[in-house]
């Protein structure tokens, strides 16, 4: 086990060392002919200007495996936006167009596992957090920030406040149907109900019984298994 972190950290160092000196390792080289960068988007980091915090979940990139072109890359993913940027060079980050092909993206130091996925009602596809995964029904969530316009003083005992990014936040979403949308969980038991109303007896009283609070990660991975033996 041992060895095995130390020739991951030898590794990661190795190729943020060639990326400082210009010299791009070969597994990020590779990239170009891995994901199709014709349909890709350069990344813009002008589009926040003067804004307190980072939109950022990780302060630096971060190596993540990006299948399914099963390859090892730096990485960082936006939480404002909803994007995850690859590093190709030391001067040049993308961002993965996941609205035609569909990514899993397992980051090596977290061990999260970002996959693309639909949301009930919405056109555009997001990356969603593997968090309880079964054959039946699956359960995962979304960190997300918001950005916050500056405002102006309103009279002379307030300040200006400087454009900002909310604090991280994670949503809870459960996909009924293998492959199906997913939909976010409402912390509302009456509302959560009815989406299982062949089992809803069941799922309620597993819910007051174990005391279920349905804003707590380990207490929905809990019902989420016992909801895929029904």
């Amino acid at each position: 086990m041992m060895r095995k972190i130390i020739i991951l950290i030898i590794t990661v160092s190795f190729s943020f060392n060639c990326i400082a000196q210009g010299v791009i390792p070969k597994e990020i080289r590779n990239i170009g002919d891995q994901v199709d960068l014709d349909r890709m988007q350069a990344a813009d980091g002008s589009r926040y200007i003067n804004v307190k915090g980072a939109p950022y979940l990780t302060d630096f990139f971060v190596p993540a495996t990006i299948y399914p072109d099963d390859d090892l890359f730096f990485v960082k993913y936006n939480a404002v936006d909803d994007e995850i940027e690859v590093k190709l060079s030391a001067t040049k980050t993308i961002i993965l167009d996941n609205s035609f092909k569909k990514y899993t993206i397992v980051f090596k130091e977290s061990k999260e596992t970002f996959v693309t996925l639909n949301e009930e009602g919405k056109n555009n596809p997001s990356y969603f957090i593997e968090v309880n995964k079964t054959d039946n029904v699956s359960l995962y969530k979304r960190k997300t920030k918001n950005f916050i316009q500056a405002t102006k003083a309103t009279d002379n005992y307030s300040k200006d406040k400087p454009a900002r990014f909310s604090e991280l936040e994670e949503v809870f979403y459960i996909q009924l149907t293998p492959d199906g949308p997913v939909k976010e969980v409402s912390k509302k038991k009456k509302t959560f109900l009815k989406m299982f109303q062949n089992n809803q007896n069941d799922v309620k009283n597993f819910i007051g019984k174990n005391k279920i609070k349905l804003n707590k990660e380990e207490d929905l991975v809990k019902l989420i298994s016992f909801i895929s033996t029904l």
